[in-house]
Parts: structure tokens; C-alpha cells; sequence
């Protein structure tokens, strides 16, 4: 089964936001789509500013265009530079951050939690995420996920180097992690003084904002993807790349006291316009294509918890968008097709 993360923001014409690859859902959707107008409004999971990402962009994007004339494709980035790489090559792009549709409903803080943990870090178990940094902190709870034999193998490691630390999942055997809710997540969170971001490059890393929307102050370091866009201080350290700069960063913070519901407050007023720019955008397309459609009316209908659902059936889903009184096949209008172009410069 062709699977794939997204979300349908509008039926009739076609309207997905999806996430991972250069193509997002576009890949396996598309040819379930062909005859259809659709527009795709995609989001890579990794830095577009990493070289190989743009590359594959680059490389996927014209023979997507090639092959599926009447679909448009508009990228969604989480840094301003992303944003400059596509539309200076012509690709259609906007700014509009990936961590703006957390649902801040269900990352609240709670005051009155003890704190048993100095820093939490939520974070797979892979190299890039370089939990070594964190192996002077001495009360450390570490969230995980993934199950792939290079995450057990890390797990042996991480284990050996950081064997105070509190594996919340317990370990890695398969068919047995457990899988946390975000209520859950964010439960742990507010049992923590600081929450950590230490990979040097990645995606924008939802949990960098989880952490705020919980009124936790955020220990990063230098890095690309997106993630300082929330990171403001001072609520926000970004220490040096060493243990010992972590370690003393997490302190810091720790001892400030912080009023997690301003920290909370501040992080939603900048994810807020981050929403109405996606909503402007979509509101755009139904208007050159013809409906009279008010989208902000709808939104609070549509929107989810990060705008996706993992692992949904391509198959399916594209069927479900053939499903509807509108559905028959019928050709891409022109002034559909033309919004690309404000996208572009």
C-alpha cells in the first residue's frame, strides 16, 4: 500500500496539504488524480536549504509538471532562505511554518505539575538528533519513537552514554513501544524544567514548539530547518555544540522562573498569522477557481492537529476526492492555473 501524510483542506477543486519527499502526497496521489485539477501544498520533512533536499526538488518537480499538467504544486517553507532557493529557480513557495498547526488545545501548561526532570528531550533515536549532548544533564527524561534496527542500535548506545536518564517509552522491543497521545506528551513536558533541540540540521521539529505551547523554555543550538523561527529569547538559549554548553544552558533556564503562560502566549502570537497566511493562500485558489467558497468560515472544521494524518492510504484517499457530487473528470481552469505565478516572485 501506497501511504502518505496529509490532509484534504478542499474538495472541489483538490486541495491537499501533505508533508515528507520532494513531492509530499503528489507522488502517489497524482496519478489518482490525473484528470483533475488539484493542488498540492507540500512541506518536506527536512531542511530545503540542505543541498540535497533542494536537489531532489529540483530533479522531482518539472517531471511532476511534465506528467500532470493541471496540478499545481506550491511549497510551504519554514525559513524565508527556503522560500528565496525555490523562487529563484522558478518553483512556487511561500513562507508559512509547519509548527503553526500544532494544536495548541492539547499542549497547555500546568503550573501546579512538580518537576522531577531538569530537560526533556522528544526526539527519534538516530545520529542527527545528538543526544550525546545532553549526557551532563542529570535529571533527563527522553521521549522517543521509530523502531528500525538503526534505532535499536542507537538505543544500546544512547543507553550506555546516558544511563541516568529516564526512557519514558521503556525499551525499544519490537511490537512493544509504547505510543504516546499528545495529551500524554505534553504531560511529560509539564513534569520538566527545559525542553531540548539538539540536531544541527533537520525540519522545523515539532517539538521545539510543543515545548513552548507548554510554557517550556528551549535549549537549541545552532541549526538549520527552521526551528529559531519560534525560538525567541529569552525564553530561548542557543548554546554551543559541547555537553558541557548544554548542561549549563539547561541550568540557566532552569533557574529563571519563567511564566509559562507568557512563554505560551508569546509562541501563539506569531503561530496565529502563520494560519491566515495557509488560509489566504487556500482562499486564494477557490477564488480563482471560480467558487464561492468562504475557507476562514470552514477552517475551524478542517483544521487538525499538525494538519496531517500519518500513513493514510493513497488509494483512498484520492478516491474519496473522486467521491463527491462534484467529482466527474473535467479540465484545469486557466485562472487556476495562472495563481502559481504569485508564488513564484
Amino acid at each position: 500500500m501506497e501511504t502518505v501524510h496529509c490532509h484534504i483542506l478542499h474538495r472541489d477543486p483538490a486541495v491537499i496539504v501533505g508533508f515528507g519527499g520532494p513531492l509530499g502526497p503528489a507522488k502517489f496521489m497524482g496519478k489518482y488524480l490525473a484528470d483533475l485539477p488539484a493542488w498540492f501544498l507540500v512541506s518536506p520533512w527536512w531542511s530545503i536549504e540542505d543541498p540535497g533536499i533542494l536537489g531532489e526538488i529540483l530533479e522531482a518537480y518539472p517531471a511532476y509538471k511534465k506528467a500532470y499538467p493541471g496540478h499545481e504544486i506550491v511549497y510551504l517553507c519554514n525559513t524565508d532562505r527556503e522560500v528565496t532557493l525555490l523562487r529563484e529557480r522558478g518553483l512556487p513557495a511561500v513562507f508559512c511554518h509547519q509548527n503553526a498547526f500544532i494544536d495548541e488545545r492539547l499542549f497547555v501548561p500546568d503550573p501546579l505539575a512538580p518537576k522531577p526532570f531538569d530537560a526533556i528531550y522528544n526526539a527519534r533515536l538516530s545520529p542527527f538528533k545528538r543526544h550525546d549532548l545532553a549526557r551532563l544533564i542529570p535529571r533527563l527524561a527522553l521521549i522517543y519513537y521509530g523502531l528500525g534496527e538503526n534505532e535499536r542500535q542507537m538505543h544500546a548506545l544512547i543507553t550506555r552514554l546516558l544511563s541516568e536518564a529516564a526512557f519514558l517509552n521503556g525499551p525499544p522491543e519490537p511490537g512493544r513501544l509504547r505510543w504516546f497521545s499528545p495529551e500524554k506528551v505534553a504531560g511529560y513536558y509539564n513534569r520538566s524544567r527545559v525542553g531540548l533541540c539538539l540536531s544541527d540540521g533537520e525540519g522545523a521539529m515539532y517539538a521545539s514548539a510543543e515545548y513552548l505551547l507548554c510554557g517550556l523554555p528551549v535549549v537549541s543550538i545552532e541549526n538549520i530547518g527552521g526551528r529559531d523561527y519560534f525560538l525567541d529569547a529569552p525564553y530561548c538559549f542557543t548554546a554551543e555544540p559541547h555537553p558541557e554548553a548544554v548542561a549549563q544552558a539547561v541550568r540557566y533556564l532552569g533557574d529563571q522562573h519563567f511564566d509559562p503562560f507568557a512563554i505560551r502566549q508569546a509562541v501563539l502570537q506569531k503561530m496565529l498569522p502563520e494560519r491566515e497566511r495557509l488560509i489566504a493562500l487556500v482562499q486564494s485558489i477557490l477564488d480563482a477557481s471560480g467558487k464561492n467558497t468562504d475557507f476562514r468560515r470552514i477552517w475551524p472544521e478542517i483544521f487538525i492537529n499538525k494538519l496531517h494524518i500519518l500513513n493514510r492510504d493513497a488509494a483512498a484517499m484520492a478516491e474519496s476526492l473522486r467521491a463527491g457530487p462534484d467529482s466527474a473528470a473535467r479540465p484545469a481552469r486557466p485562472a487556476a492555473m495562472a495563481m502559481a505565478s504569485e508564488f513564484v516572485s
